[in-house]
Parts: structure tokens; C-alpha cells; sequence
């Protein structure tokens, strides 16, 4: 007979407890449906099932869900359950379905347990319940817990029908010992309604790491009816702290950006330190890797800022989260991104249509429109050419006709219409006094309103709230003969019902051919000529409050080497920030320049310079999203016009 060492029995021992258990397979599942529900009364119902394929799968309970509150039952949303226990072999199997409500929907479906998951049907019978004459407690549903922390969590209810009276009380009720708490225990009470109403109750004043039970209640007349039964456990008292990330990106009176976020719980333990982090132009998860401030401690609930001592960069996105510390870890707020300023790349594009100056554009659903202005083919032109333009697909249309041809006004938004004011009307046979307004989504043009007393072109414009700006310019008196001058007027029109008046005159030199733009509810004057017969070209920049109709002097526009000042340039705003491009001096010197405007800091910053065949002035400039689009006027030195686009981005 054969000899083993007790070693190789152990082997032998081991190789056969092997092969005789059995291994649990996660892939392998049960097929489970929901069959017919029968027997159907005011309260109760019988509900069929049936599971098929379990073979070694062990499944240790069974039954069906249901709820009125929630197509989709399981077992956190639910108004019943039924649990028949362990099943082994194939079949069908029956639920009663009681404590149900009279007159009333309900979806149901069958579900069976395993030791590692809960599988549900998906297939779900609805069926409604016999009504009844009988007086009626309120329906009331649990919800589930929305936020849990160690000595208090907020749970959701709901009343589906209040039943055949008004609701006198409401509210959960909750127990950590009773597992069928009652209003005999603990209750939030929320008040009375005559109406179906969802709510949510803070339960407070509890014990840490404790397991709770809790139900909704509603009482009327009738009498108290309750929700099933959720458990909900509080958390350790050292526990994570809850933040949340204010979508506000602002700036300090230096033009640094402000940060906003909210402790909204300390997790039961000091903060050590909280504020921001962020990236820029990073991905959504910024952590304390990357940037990140401090504030320091705190031991309360509270709503802060966080300076980052910085100016920000143009066209950078920065991803921003709220934090806070505490003994427990980290934890984060919701991301909030925000994108500054372009820096002003350029790629350009030359589109065939005709060549003019002193055109208008206006941004509007990301394309740009733009035309009008005076052809140097077409003098004699008695309408405006209208374009639009969409720089992602890199297409233009050619639109309506505007009725007249408009040279050297001003184009604006507002309402889903663009309206252009001002100006030279068919090639300097008279200034312009009419408000045209047109309809992008009728492709129609429009007068407005006529203005005798308005003859203003070349004018800086800036829109504020439902006004809108007309200031300095180039005006005329008709008479035996027209005598031309520039003005420091301000006219503005109340674009509710179309009526002008003037504010305060620009406590300057008059000018004419500047360019404007509004931040914050205020407006800004750049450049211009200061003289009408000379033309001498300024840097100054004016504010204008409309809320004060005061006008106050502010750091002046950066210009090319030898210029004096500028004028017949571009402005518009992205960000907060005022852009103001290119233009020309007196002796038609021009420039190439894209200067940016901190209105927080006063302070101008050149972007870019551009170095291509049409520096000089544009006659139409606008930000369509991030890039800005731009062309016509002056091409070169030596004169002649521009029939180019040119996109910055």
C-alpha cells in the first residue's frame, strides 16, 4: 500500500475542497419579468412574477416594488415592497400588494437579490385602484436623504392627495430604536396645506455614526398616514466639510480677480484652511496641484471670497473650484469655468463683394452683419448693400438692400433687431435723421423714426440698458450754404418709444470720427480728431455715467510710434475688457495697434500689432464669440480701400 507524507495529503485535501465549491459568477444572471396584476381593490392587489435560468446562481429574496410617486420603483423610491424569501428553482411567484391607495396609479415590478447585487425587472406593470366612499387619510410618499452629515440630514417627502379633508400637519417622524417610528416620536412639523406639495425636512439634533429610521407623515380629519420606512445613518463627527462654487468671476478696484464660494458645512470640525483653486486653460479637475489660494481657518458656516492678487489673461479659460480642509481631507465645490478676453491672432480672408468706407457691423446669433457705408465705385448709390458673415463655416450671405445708402453712422442690438442711426444719407446729399431698424429673421428693413434736428455722422455710440448713445461727431448747419463742424454733443434715444433728448456736452474739445463702446452700465469715448478742418488726432478717453450725466477723463489709448493721436479706428468689448483697433492720425499715418481697457484699473494694454498689407483703419468690427472679425476702410498708406475681412482670435 501506498505511503503520503502529510503534506502531499494537505494537496490532495485542498485540490478536492477546490473542485467541490462552488464559484459565484457576477456574469451570471437571472432572467426576471413582471407578469399581470390581478385582484384588484381600493387598497389591495395581487402582483405576479417569474424568474427563469437561476441554476447555481444563489439568490436570497425576492418580490416586487411599488409606488405611486415614482415610475420607476425600487428599493430607495418606493411605497411597498414585498420580500418572499430565497428562491432556488425556476417560477412564477404572487405579492400582495396592500396598503394601497383608493383611486390611484401604481407602478410595480419584481426584483430578486443575490449576495452581490439587486436585480430588477424591466418590464413594469401600471394599474390603478378601485375608489372607494370611504373617508380617506392623505397619500403620503418618502423621499430619500439629499445631504447626510454627523448631527443632522435633510430628507424629502411627498403628499400625493391630501386626502378627503385638508392637511393639518406634515412632516417626517423618526426614531433610532423604533423601526416603525410613529408621530409619537420624534417629527419635524412643516405646517399644513390644502394642496399636494413636495418638501424636505432638516432632521436635526442627532447622534453621530447612528442609524436612523424615518417616514413622511400627513395628517387630516381622517387620520395620520405615513411613508415607508428609510434608514439613514449620520456620519462620524470628523467628517468632510460641504463647499460650494459661486459662478462669479470679478475683479478688486486694481483689475484682480475675486473668487466667490460657500462653506455650507464644516463637517462638524474646524476648517484649516479654505478658498479656490484653479488652472488655466486646464482641464475641469483642478485640485490643490494647481493653483490654489488659502483664506485660513474657520469654524462656521459662511460665505466668502478669495483675491488672487493677479490680473487675468486674455482669452484664458480658467477653471475654478471653491475648497475647504478639514482633519477629515479635502473636498471641492462644483467646477466653474470662465473665459477672458481674446489676445488677438489673426488669419485674414478676402470676400467678393464691393470695396467701401465707412460701413456698420453688429453681431448677432454668432455671424456678423455688416455693409452699408459709402462705395468708391458707386457714387451715386441710393441703397445700403447688407452682408452677413459666419466665421465658423466661413460663409457669407448677401441680404435685403437697406432702402438708403447710409454712410459713417452707427449700428447697434437690440430687442433681435439691428438698428443703425446716423450717418450720411446717398453719398453726402444730406446727414442722416432716421432711425432704420432691421430684422434678421425676416431679412426686412424698417424707419423707425425721423429726427429733423439730428444731423450728426461719424458719431461715438454706446448702448446702456434701453438707450442708446450718440456723442460728438462731425454735424452741419443748412442754410445759404452747409457749414460743417464737429460737436461735443451727446444725443440719446430712448429706444422704448424712440424719442431724443441730449445729456451732458463732453467738457473737451469737440471731435468727430471717434469710436465707443458700455461696460457696467457706462460708456467710453477713444480718440478721434479734435478738429474739423485740421483733423488734429487725440489719445484721450472720456467716461460717461449716465446715472450721474457725468463725463470724467481717463487713461489715454496707446498709439504707434510718431502719432499724435487716433481716429477713424474700431471698438468693441468682450469680457468686461474695451477693445479699440487700429486707426489713423491727422496726416493719414496709421496704425496696426489692438489695445485692451481694464475698466477696473483704467488702464489700456497693447495686445497685438499687425503687420500685413490693410493696417490702417476698419470700418466694421465686431466679436462674433471668441474671435473678432473686422475689415474695409483704408487699406494702405497711399490710400484705396479695403475688400478684405481679417478674423482675430
Amino acid at each position: 500500500m501506498k505511503k503520503y507524507t502529510l503534506s502531499q495529503l494537505g494537496i490532495v485535501f485542498i485540490l478536492l475542497f477546490a473542485l467541490s465549491c462552488k464559484k459565484y459568477d457576477p456574469k451570471v444572471v437571472a432572467v426576471i419579468s413582471t407578469g399581470n396584476v390581478n385582484g384588484i381593490y381600493a387598497t389591495q392587489a395581487q402582483a405576479i412574477g417569474k424568474i427563469s435560468g437561476i441554476g447555481d446562481l444563489e439568490i436570497i429574496q425576492h418580490g416586487h416594488c411599488w409606488s405611486s410617486a415614482n415610475d420607476v420603483p425600487d428599493f430607495r423610491i418606493n411605497q411597498g415592497k414585498s420580500l418572499i424569501g430565497a428562491k432556488k428553482n425556476d417560477g412564477s411567484f404572487t405579492s400582495n400588494l396592500s396598503n394601497l391607495y383608493p383611486n390611484t396609479t401604481f407602478y410595480v415590478r419584481s426584483f430578486y437579490i443575490t449576495p452581490k447585487d439587486t436585480i430588477y425587472g424591466n418590464d413594469i406593470q401600471v394599474f390603478k385602484t378601485k375608489d372607494t366612499t370611504a373617508p380617506l387619510p392623505p397619500n403620503v410618499a418618502t423621499g430619500v436623504d439629499s445631504a447626510v452629515f454627523a448631527f443632522n440630514f435633510y430628507i424629502k417627502g411627498s403628499i400625493l392627495n391630501i386626502g378627503s379633508s385638508n392637511v393639518s400637519s406634515y412632516g417626517h417622524c423618526y426614531s433610532s430604536s423604533n423601526a416603525n417610528p410613529t408621530i409619537l416620536d420624534s417629527k419635524t412639523t412643516l405646517g399644513n396645506t390644502t394642496l399636494p406639495v413636495n418638501f424636505t425636512s432638516n432632521i436635526t439634533g442627532l447622534s453621530e455614526q447612528t442609524k436612523y429610521y424615518v417616514r413622511a407623515y400627513a395628517t387630516n380629519a381622517t387620520g395620520t398616514a405615513y411613508g415607508t420606512v428609510v434608514e439613514v445613518t449620520t456620519k462620524a463627527n470628523k467628517s468632510l466639510a460641504s463647499v460650494y462654487t459661486s459662478e462669479i468671476f470679478d475683479y478688486d478696484s486694481v483689475g484682480h480677480i475675486i473668487l466667490f464660494g460657500t462653506i455650507l458645512n464644516t463637517g462638524n470640525d474646524l476648517i484649516s484652511q479654505h478658498g479656490h483653486v484653479y488652472n488655466e486653460d486646464g482641464d475641469n479637475n483642478p485640485t490643490l496641484n494647481d493653483f490654489f489660494k488659502s483664506n485660513g481657518s474657520i469654524n462656521s458656516n459662511l460665505s466668502f471670497r478669495t483675491y488672487l492678487n493677479r490680473v487675468p489673461k486674455p482669452i484664458t479659460t480658467y477653471n475654478i473650484k471653491a475648497f475647504a480642509t478639514n482633519s477629515s481631507g479635502t473636498v471641492y465645490g462644483d467646477i466653474y469655468s470662465y473665459t477672458t478676453g481674446f489676445k488677438g491672432n489673426y488669419n485674414s480672408r478676402t470676400i467678393d463683394i464691393n470695396k467701401f468706407i465707412g460701413g456698420v457691423s453688429t453681431t448677432f446669433k454668432d455671424e456678423i452683419y455688416f455693409g452699408l457705408g459709402q462705395n468708391p465705385n458707386d457714387i451715386n448709390a441710393t441703397t445700403g448693400t447688407w452682408t452677413k458673415y459666419n466665421p465658423a463655416t466661413d460663409d457669407y450671405t448677401e441680404l435685403a438692400d437697406c432702402p438708403y445708402a447710409v454712410a459713417f453712422g452707427n449700428s447697434f442690438l437690440y430687442n433681435d433687431k439691428i438698428y443703425v442711426i446716423s450717418g450720411t444719407i446717398n453719398n453726402n446729399s444730406g446727414n442722416g435723421s432716421a432711425l432704420f431698424s432691421y430684422d434678421p429673421s425676416s431679412n426686412q428693413w424698417a424707419v423707425e423714426q425721423v429726427y429733423s434736428s439730428l444731423k450728426l455722422i461719424a458719431a461715438a455710440g454706446f448702448l446702456i440698458d434701453n438707450k442708446y448713445y450718440l456723442s460728438c461727431g462731425q454735424s452741419e448747419i443748412v442754410g445759404a450754404t452747409v457749414v460743417r463742424y464737429f460737436t461735443k454733443k451727446t444725443y440719446v434715444i430712448d429706444l422704448t418709444n424712440f424719442t431724443m433728448s441730449t445729456v451732458a456736452d463732453l467738457p473737451s474739445d469737440v471731435r468727430g470720427f471717434s469710436s465707443g463702446f458700455a461696460i457696467d452700465g457706462k460708456g467710453y469715448i477713444v480718440g478721434g480728431f479734435k478738429n474739423y478742418s485740421s483733423r488734429v488726432a487725440t489719445d484721450e478717453c472720456w467716461e460717461y455715467n449716465p446715472k450721474l450725466n457725468t463725463w470724467t477723463s481717463k487713461s489715454k489709448v496707446p498709439t504707434s510710434s510718431g502719432l499724435s493721436g487716433v481716429a477713424l479706428g474700431c471698438a468693441d468689448v468682450y469680457g468686461n475688457f474695451g477693445y479699440y483697433f487700429l486707426g489713423t492720425d491727422e496726416n493719414d499715418k496709421l496704425q496696426g495697434l489692438i489695445n485692451r481697457y481694464n475698466p477696473k484699473t483704467d488702464d489700456w494694454e497693447k495686445i497685438n500689432t499687425l503687420k500685413y498689407e490693410s493696417e490702417g483703419y476698419a470700418n466694421v468690427a465686431s466679436f462674433v464669440g471668441k474671435k473678432m472679425v473686422f475689415g474695409f476702410g483704408i487699406q494702405r498708406h497711399d490710400g484705396g480701400y479695403s475688400q478684405q475681412l481679417d478674423v482675430l482670435e
